[in-house]
């Protein structure tokens, strides 16, 4: 929209617009479909240490002077 309000004007702009975009199949084939996010599940509440844990990495980080390029993380 900002890039037609650039260069062109009229007072239905927006308004034109809009009904264009719902009555072309193709922008309606093309859009993505927004989905509602579900409700956030509480996590369990854990007895003992390690019972569960997380773990991530990254690599193609910028070389340390040791010549590592990555980070594992764990987390319990």
């Amino acid at each position: 929209m900002a890039v037609l309000q650039k260069y062109f004007y009229w007072s239905k702009l927006r308004h034109d617009v809009s009904k264009y975009i719902r009555s072309c199949s193709a922008c309606s084939i093309a859009k993505p479909a927004i989905k509602k996010q579900g409700l956030y599940t509480p996590l369990p509440t854990l007895d003992r240490p390690w019972e569960s844990i997380s773990m991530d990495y990254m690599s193609g980080l910028p070389s340390t002077k040791h010549g590592n390029d990555y980070v594992f993380v764990v987390v319990d």
